[in-house]
């Protein structure tokens, strides 16, 4: 009778086991993506509107989507994925709080989306017609150049920029990874070389500088900015950078996609210094 009882024991114990050892090699499922980071550039924005650039880090995800105005979906080429925004202007004379958001997918399924807000001034009011005449801020200076050339802020940016240089602008080259530019069929892609320098506190992601450039085009519209700038795999990609030491300067390239023979007329950098105070557009021309 023990010597029964002793073997069922036994049995029990390798099915116990032989079920552990099954259940161990079963294979996973696929894992779940997650949004690693979530920004936008710029952050404030005057009341005449404009664009701002989203941009998204995630893992285990094949397929980003923005919204906001309009929603848009891109591959996560990376590990990241941006989209252009056109923020339209205000009107009024209150500050527009217009709220992004950003999500992944993935085999193992669909992150949560993540929310930020960028802040649109309002319309100036005139005073009214009995009061004195007061002195009002000037609009954004512009400054000037042609060729290559590089320019030198007041002060550093939001992010720690200060100063900001074009090497060249050549249209008509080829997707620097190819298959994954947004460029049509009836589009050229004009690859703009340029160099931010880091001020003496560094900066955390000089990448953002992409957002405040804008290439203008021979019929007045500018060109879309291709994701391809922010693909971790291009060397060069000016997006792909990330933290960059005090006093440091970074070149790369940013892609655009000019529509069909449209060439391009200028490229211009948006200047707001730190303490929101200096506003300059800096224009370079062919």
């Amino acid at each position: 009778m023990l010597r029964r009882v002793a073997s069922l024991v036994l049995v029990a114990s390798l099915f116990v086991a032989a079920s552990a050892s099954i259940a161990s090699a079963a294979p996973k499922g696929p894992v779940h993506p997650a949004v690693i980071a979530f920004s936008v550039s710029p952050r404030r924005l005057a009341a005449a509107g404009g664009s701002v650039v989203l941009t998204v880090r995630v893992r285990n995800a094949a397929t980003c989507r923005f919204g906001g105005e309009r929603v848009l979906a891109r591959r996560c080429v990376g590990g990241r994925a941006a989209v252009r925004e056109l923020v339209p202007p205000n009107h009024s004379a209150t500050v527009h709080r217009i709220r992004f958001w950003a999500m992944a997918r993935g085999r193992g399924g669909v992150t949560p989306r993540r929310f930020l807000v960028v802040i649109e001034a309002g319309m100036r009011v005139p005073p009214p017609a009995t009061t004195v005449p007061t002195t009002t801020q000037p609009s954004k200076p512009s400054t000037t150049c042609a060729g290559d050339c590089k320019f030198t802020f007041p002060q550093p940016t939001l992010s720690g920029v200060v100063s900001v240089a074009v090497n060249s602008v050549t249209t008509g080259v080829a997707c620097p990874d190819p298959g994954l530019c947004d460029a049509s069929s009836s589009q050229q892609i004009a690859d703009v070389s340029f160099t931010a320098c880091a001020g003496s506190s560094g900066d955390s992601d000089i990448a953002s500088q992409v957002g405040d450039l804008a290439l203008t085009l021979s019929d007045g519209s500018q060109a879309p900015l291709d994701s391809v700038t922010f693909d971790n795999s291009v060397p060069t990609a000016f997006g792909g950078y990330g933290a960059v030491a005090p006093n440091q300067c970074l070149t790369g390239d940013a892609y655009f996609d000019v529509s069909g023979g449209a060439t391009w007329t200028s490229l211009n950098y948006s200047y707001t210094s730190a303490d929101f105070t200096t506003q300059t557009v800096y224009v370079w021309t062919p």
